[in-house]
């Protein structure tokens, strides 16, 4: 993202491990239609043992809006292993087509009583880098 750029906020959606395409795509549609939505990343980390959908919105509230809808979603799958762990993010840096990582401000819930920290930087690739120039 250029200095001249908005910021583009994210619901991100972390697959457990094993997760099927067909257990991708309810999540994968529920963000295309929300109103806001700009584009999706597919993203991973640790050598595949993190997939990631990465759907960038306008604003925060269309972000905020995403993630409810899809808690919902989550909440009707059975088995808590089986669904996806959802947060807010902060695009920094979108990843380039050569596999450079996308580095995101990631956001939780605080869990210290204190407030502790809420969030973090985090550094994902594409799951599918393009290695043909031409």
């Amino acid at each position: 993202m250029s200095m001249g750029e908005r910021a583009l906020y994210a619901l991100l959606i972390e697959y457990p491990p094993g997760a099927t395409l067909a257990g991708r795509w309810p999540y994968r549609d529920l963000a295309r239609a929300q109103p806001g939505y700009r584009k999706r990343r597919e993203l991973h980390a640790g050598d595949y043992r993190r997939l990631v959908d990465l759907c960038l919105f306008a604003t925060d509230a269309d972000a905020a809006a995403a993630l409810a809808r899809a808690e919902r979603l989550a909440a009707a799958v059975e088995g808590p292993a089986a669904r996806p762990a959802l947060e807010l993010a902060l695009l920094v840096r979108e990843g380039d087509a050569l596999g450079g990582p996308t580095e995101l401000l990631r956001r939780t819930r605080a869990v210290a009583p204190n407030g502790g920290q809420v969030c973090w930087r985090d550094r994902l690739y594409p799951a599918a880098p393009v290695t043909e120039l031409w």
